[in-house]
């Protein structure tokens, strides 16, 4: 689990929601580009918790491969490649796919 304290939390402003939810007050045009605006902020919200998996992931698989470095000391570091690291002992993917973010 990711330490998340002191990160905003990520989300939507209600006052955006409630315009596209009004059936006379704003124009087509005004709610197409709310709508746009929006679907851009989930995306990057989503993008960004995404990046958090990925961190965690990776965090998770060096400390599992160099397991002894932070027991007995540096003298027990590894060289590892990503590929190494990635593959991991049947863990599950770190690296996103393509289409991961559709």
């Amino acid at each position: 689990m990711l330490n998340e304290d002191g990160l905003p939390k990520l989300r939507i402003n209600s006052y955006y929601r409630n315009i596209l939810r009004e059936k006379v007050q704003s124009s087509g045009a005004a709610k197409d580009y709310i709508n746009e605006k929006i679907r851009s902020a989930l995306w990057l919200i989503k993008s960004i918790h995404q990046r958090q998996r990925t961190i965690y992931r990776v965090t998770k698989s060096i400390v599992r491969f160099q397991r002894d470095f932070f027991g007995p000391g540096s003298h027990f570091l590894e060289a590892h490649g990503s590929q190494r690291c990635g593959r991991g002992r049947g863990d599950a993917r770190i690296h996103h796919q393509p289409g991961d973010f559709q």
